[in-house]
């Protein structure tokens, strides 16, 4: 059995980190409407100059808190996109209350926090710990070694 990334951290917040397409299809599911996500992405940032007539625009790396008010899946991308308004922002120039959407890709570490109920850790680590199978393939002139995990098992 692999070990579970999820941190608990309260009884209303976790720090997730997803590691195969089955965990992001259970947080689909287990993240709801007005949750708090957060997580780093990147932001195009605008500086107004004073006697200048075109805005500087530099692409930056914050942390950013969004409520959720929509979240899907790309299962071409294997990503999950969490669109909401943000609530928080680690870079002052980023405006809250603006919307934005945290694109969540396997083994990206976010935050999640549930205020009006509690996170269903036992449903979470139940459905994330996955049985593992080693194959051992023997012919007369070439042998192998995998190792199957998650949906395919």
């Amino acid at each position: 059995m692999r070990k579970v990334k999820v941190k608990r951290l309260s009884k209303n917040s976790a720090e997730i980190i997803p590691e195969t397409v089955d965990d992001m299809l259970l947080l689909r599911l287990s993240i709801s409407k007005d949750d708090l996500v957060s997580a780093k992405t990147i932001r195009t940032v605008k500086f107004e100059k004073n006697y200048s007539r075109h805005a500087e625009k530099e692409k930056k790396t914050i942390i950013l808190t969004v409520r959720v008010s929509e979240i899907t899946f790309d299962g071409t991308f294997e990503k999950l996109k969490i669109s909401g308004f943000i609530e928080a922002t680690s870079d002052e120039h980023v405006q809250k209350g603006t919307r934005h959407a945290l694109e969540i890709g396997l083994y990206t570490k976010f935050l999640l926090i549930k205020e009006k109920n509690q996170i269903d850790f036992k449903s979470l680590e139940k459905n994330l710990i996955l049985d593992e199978l080693i194959l051992v393939a023997i012919d007369s002139l070439v042998a192998g070694i995998g190792k199957i995990r998650g949906s395919q098992v």
